[in-house]
């Protein structure tokens, strides 16, 4: 089949592997001047560096793929991942969770039941669900973000807000997951409190960083005959039978099926008249070098701070050790933005100095508003009668957009 693939970011590229190993005719189209969109190293004076936490599950569709990469050096590792929060007082630190963490007894007021709603509603009506001490705190903190009454419920999933932990009151913890449903999936308990508990979950790294995956994935799509088309910006066309064409500086793309990995605003447009929302964050990075020792393996750790913006700290090994730190736009000065990071590394147990560091402006468009998922839901419904693979916009994990993906192709016999 000739299959048309917009959008050559991360999940583009790796759909285009997928279907060029099985014989497909396979053309990427990238509005961009290279593959690999949002996950591209940073170049900066002091160092190369990650773009955010872009760290890759063991999923098993990127390890069915990986050993096809051409000369591709994947670092793996035990993937551990913590949490810092002083939103309920002192400070809270776990090495072991990554959610909040809340001080003191688990008490009466959280919501209980079947789990049937439990994502239909706003982020809002989802932090309702807890005890209302622990709501109103962790409302206040995600209005921060965004919209909490316009952002869907499953977006507490990407804000580490979909489960909190009492420390100390586990034994209420679990005899309340076993009692109740509903609070089985609101509350936590760590991997290591499990009874047995959970193994570690592992995580990877390209070793020379994401412009040497990226380099590695365009020259075994070479390789295998995958046209890749840059500069490319195709718009979406409803033909007369209502499926999806493809226009480019208005001429006509040919293809039997559209994967389309790209923003999906424009498609949604043309082929059902829905206008997303498509809500954004501004975030800064801070991408930065440190004097002193931080564990090995790279880490994550997630930040609830009530008087910082900081929300996630990855450390990593890329030409040296690294750390890139992202937070929220709240007009913070790097000095300032370096000095609350030394003391959370320092409250986790990392007594480092920042030696060089750079900010830089990002916009985000992680999360979801209810609108856009109840139209991007609608539309991934009916987009195989149209001749589209959607790129499981709806979905939060890059594993997941990808295994979604994969998915629908084999649903309609592609694979």
């Amino acid at each position: 089949m000739n299959i048309a693939v917009v959008g050559g970011g991360f999940s583009g590229a790796m759909t285009a592997l997928a279907l060029a190993r099985q014989g497909h005719g396979v053309t990427i189209y990238e509005a961009g001047t290279e593959l690999g969109g949002i996950v591209r190293d940073v170049h900066l004076p002091h160092g190369r560096f990650l773009r955010g936490c872009h760290y890759m599950n063991l999923a098993p569709s990127f390890q069915a793929l990986w050993p096809h990469i051409d000369d591709l050096a994947l670092t793996r590792f035990d993937h551990h991942y913590g949490s810092w929060n002083n939103l309920f007082g002192p400070v809270m630190v776990h090495h072991d969770f990554a959610q909040p963490v809340v001080p003191g007894p688990l008490g009466d007021g959280a919501a209980t039941g079947d789990t049937t709603a439990l994502w239909a509603g706003s982020v809002a009506d989802y932090l309702a669900l807890h005890e209302p001490r622990v709501g109103r705190v962790l409302t206040t903190w995600a209005e921060r973000v965004g919209d909490v009454n316009s952002l869907a419920a499953i977006n507490a999933i990407p804000l580490q807000l979909s489960r909190v932990f009492y420390p100390d009151d586990l034994a209420a913890v679990r005899a309340a997951k076993q009692a109740d449903a509903l609070l089985d999936s609101t509350l936590g308990v760590p991997r290591s409190l499990f009874e047995p508990p959970l193994p570690v979950q592992g995580g990877a790294l390209p070793t020379h960083g994401f412009d040497d995956y990226m380099r590695c994935l365009q020259a075994t799509l070479d390789r295998l005959g995958v046209r890749t088309v840059l500069n490319a910006p195709v718009k979406p066309v409803r033909q007369a039978d209502d499926r999806c064409g493809l226009s480019l500086r208005g001429e006509a793309v040919a293809a039997d099926w559209v994967v389309w990995c790209a923003n999906p605003t424009p498609l949604l447009q043309v082929l059902t008249g829905d206008r997303l929302e498509s809500p954004a964050t501004r975030c800064v990075y801070l991408y930065a070098t440190v004097d002193g020792a931080l564990p090995e393996q790279p880490l994550y750790y997630q930040a609830f701070g009530h008087d910082h913006p900081v929300m996630r700290l990855f450390s990593y090994e890329l030409d040296g050790r690294k750390l890139t730190i992202e937070a929220l736009d709240e007009g913070w000065t790097p000095a300032q933005l370096v000095a609350v990071t030394e003391q959370i590394l320092r409250d986790l147990g990392w007594p480092v100095r920042i030696t060089h560091a750079e900010v830089q402006p990002e916009k985000r468009y992680a999360l979801v508003s209810q609108h856009d998922l109840t139209c991007m839901t609608r539309f991934a419904r009916k987009a195989a009668k149209l001749g589209v693979v959607t790129g499981g916009w709806q979905h939060y994990g890059r594993d997941r957009r990808f295994g979604d993906i994969l998915d629908q192709l084999t649903q309609v016999g592609v694979l």
